[in-house]
């Protein structure tokens, strides 16, 4: 009962925990004096792990059923997070963010798999918008938590471990949906079958990871280059996190009004006009390039998170919710390493080269079934 608001509410905590290790591991390491290469190997650790997951955790979800793989998901970053707190071993925080990572990979395929198969085709654009504005929530709230706490890396293990507990209560007994036990037994398509069937599904998710991955970093330094002070500079994230959260939903409502690839052919119209206003535009208008450009890619996952649960089922749904996944964290390891060199060699308007060249290379890619596939 109630399968949805428990659904969209125990992701929301799920994403908020992850959200708030990330600075509170690096700022906690650098406190301890670990070095930069240290810090950064660390906090890509839990998405390495998920990526290397996406071998076997499609397969194991379907015959764990959605719900099942949610939980243990759930329970193992719970139990990793307890760890956190009770040592302070280096080492061992490092073995239990990785576990962390595969426990995310569990998560998140079941979860969207979860979502894709009790959401209505005809609001499923919708629905993947609302659920995607509560994930940017979670993490805005992430990020005022650890300035809220201080970055105090106890306290914030803490609220993490309740984050996690919390969600696993909300999803105890709550049965898989009906259509499950006659998805599972239905045949899987491999990766490449359902790249070749529907490349947009992957070039929309490594899009969007790939530009989300390179702004974090990047857009402050950029703002900086363009003369700009720090302070400043880091108002550009907030302003993308703001755009973010406020185009999931409509762009979930194009969805369900037009086809999923000219929406995407709008949004890298709109990244690509952004990215060429940042370049040419004086400093005192970046801020517009910036949210025109953030208008764009802000979609990526959410579009192939649509098309994945529109066009496929069973266990092919799962195993394209994981292609979104690899595309998605892919790109955000890809994403900071082509920028900083960009900027290294082009200066500030490498960034926008880059920009403007990643939504060239999608553009061949945009194409999306006409009806169910699998």
């Amino acid at each position: 009962m109630f399968a949805f608001p428990r659904l969209l509410i125990a992701t929301t905590l799920v994403v908020m925990s992850h959200w708030l290790s990330i600075p509170l591991y690096a700022l906690t390491l650098e406190a301890r004096g670990e070095t930069g290469l240290f810090i950064g190997c660390f906090v890509a650790m839990p998405s390495a792990m998920l990526l290397l997951g996406m071998g076997f955790l499609p397969k194991l979800t379907s015959h764990l059923g959605v719900g099942r793989a949610f939980r243990v998901g759930v329970a193992i970053n719970l139990l990793m997070t307890a760890l956190l707190y009770v040592s302070d071993n280096v080492w061992l925080w490092l073995a239990a963010a990785s576990m962390i990572g595969l426990g995310n990979g569990f998560f998140w395929v079941a979860s969207e798999s979860w979502l894709a198969q009790i959401v209505k085709d005809d609001q499923r654009g919708r629905t993947i918008g609302l659920v995607e504005t509560f994930v940017g929530l979670a993490m805005a709230a992430a990020a005022l938590l650890v300035a809220l706490i201080n970055a105090r890396f106890q306290f914030g293990v803490l609220i993490m471990m309740g984050c996690n507990l919390c969600a696993l209560l909300l999803m105890t007994g709550l049965s898989d949906p009906a259509s499950e036990a006659h998805d599972s037994n239905e045949t899987s398509l491999s990766y490449l079958h359902i790249l070749r069937l529907c490349p947009l599904l992957f070039s929309a998710s490594l899009l969007g990871g790939f530009s989300e991955g390179l702004a974090a970093p990047m857009f402050p330094l950029l703002g900086v280059a363009k003369g700009l002070t720090a302070q400043q500079a880091a108002l550009l994230m907030s302003l993308i996190g703001v755009v973010n959260i406020a185009s999931q939903y409509p762009i979930g409502y194009c969805c369900d009004r037009w086809h999923e690839s000219r929406v995407f052919h709008l949004c890298i119209m709109l990244a690509v006009a952004g990215a060429l206003s940042m370049a040419l535009l004086p400093v005192l208008y970046l801020a517009v390039g910036v949210t025109i450009w953030a208008l764009g890619v802000g979609s990526g996952y959410t579009l192939a998170i649509i098309v994945a649960g529109r066009y496929f089922s069973g266990g092919s749904r799962v195993a394209a919710m994981a292609l979104t996944l690899i595309g998605y964290n892919f790109g955000t390891i890809l994403g900071p390493i082509v920028g900083g060199a960009a900027l290294d060699y082009f200066g500030a308007s490498g960034i926008s080269i880059v920009l403007i060249l990643a939504c060239v290379l999608a553009w061949p890619f945009i194409r999306a079934p006409q009806a169910r596939l699998a």
